[in-house]
């Protein structure tokens, strides 16, 4: 297996701030690919922990309107198959990247993913209320 990593000095960064923080100070959300649900259910599509966020009352409406901006210009970009690996690749990174910043600057926590796990009509995957606690 080969890992390619662009900026190695920030990635050693961050896996020193992971360790210095300690385990109670990290939390996980991976649902983009459907890590931590179902992608179907019942034949019936099931909806991502992000879409949730997006079209939920969890954060603001201000959040919800940008959210769905940036959806709407990238999504289209993430599907296409005349765009180049490496330019998908790039704006794939800076989707990510706008995305995360947003959700920081809306102050999710993690009761709002607690609620849309627990209460919201996600399938969870099996174990992943153990992970979650």
């Amino acid at each position: 297996m080969t890992i390619n990593i662009r900026n190695k000095k920030e990635v050693y960064e961050k896996i020193k701030r992971l360790f210095e923080g300690g385990i109670k100070k990290i939390h996980v959300l991976s649902d983009f690919d459907r890590t931590l649900t179902q992608g179907t259910f019942r034949g019936k599509k099931t909806p991502s922990v992000i879409s949730l966020l997006r079209d939920g009352n969890h954060l603001s409406e201000e959040y919800a309107l940008q959210a769905h901006a940036l959806f709407n210009y990238y999504h289209p970009i993430e599907l296409s198959s005349t765009i180049s690996f490496q330019e998908k690749k790039e704006k794939m990174d800076e989707w990510w990247e706008k995305h995360t910043k947003l959700l920081i600057s809306e102050g999710l926590s993690i009761r709002d993913l607690e609620d849309i796990v627990y209460n919201g009509p996600v399938i969870i995957r099996e174990k992943m209320r153990e992970f979650l606690d």
